[in-house]
């Protein structure tokens, strides 16, 4: 009864509110007269009150537990993308943790390889270096040999010339006196 009793009022006050605006309007014309634009203006508020209370009467219930519906799903999709949302940030945060760790065993493999890197190239060095003196070795060994060889074919070829220097300038120079000489010199040389 309560309710009628306010519903009643409520109507009555929004048709004093009508009736002061368009008294008001008429008040303010000079020659107010009561035309046909007034009066559709006054049945727009009348019509407009009277559905304003039928809501109010008729769907307020509806419309009201609608909207408590619609308010506690939001809510629930709220609570529900705030879990997802703290999810995702532990998944982040272990992601974090996990990356730190990995830059931390990288780090530690990658001064391992340097380390590695370092006694394999101080190996190479000294294979390298251990080459290059036999290398150089070898090559002084042939490179005596080779002027060793040469030293011998010089001195054959040098030999060689003279001999055929000799025996190009032999008959010019020796006589057959100096010949015969020379003969019995060997003949006496072999008989000793």
């Amino acid at each position: 009864m309560k309710r009628y009793i306010g519903l009643v009022r409520r109507i009555g006050l929004a048709g004093l509110m009508l009736l002061v605006c368009c008294v008001a309007d008429a008040w303010a014309a000079d020659g107010f007269k009561f035309t046909r634009e007034s009066y559709d203006l006054m049945m727009r508020w009348l019509n407009f009150i009277i559905l304003a209370a039928l809501i109010i009467k008729y769907a307020r219930r509806p419309i009201a537990n609608f909207l408590q519906e619609k308010k506690n799903e939001v809510a629930e999709s709220i609570e529900n993308l705030e879990a997802r949302k703290k999810a995702v940030q532990m998944k982040l945060e272990e992601g974090r943790r996990q990356l730190t760790a990995s830059e931390e065993r990288l780090a530690s493999i990658k001064d391992r390889i340097i380390a590695e890197g370092e006694n394999r190239k101080a190996q190479l060095i000294a294979d390298s270096q251990n080459e290059s003196r036999i290398m150089l070795e070898t090559a002084q060994l042939r490179i005596s040999h080779q002027i060793q060889e040469m030293h011998a074919r010089l001195k054959s070829e040098l030999i060689d010339s003279a001999t055929q220097m000799t025996i190009a300038k032999l008959p010019e120079m020796i006589t057959a006196a100096d010949h015969e000489r020379l003969i019995s010199q060997w003949m006496d040389a072999v008989q000793s």
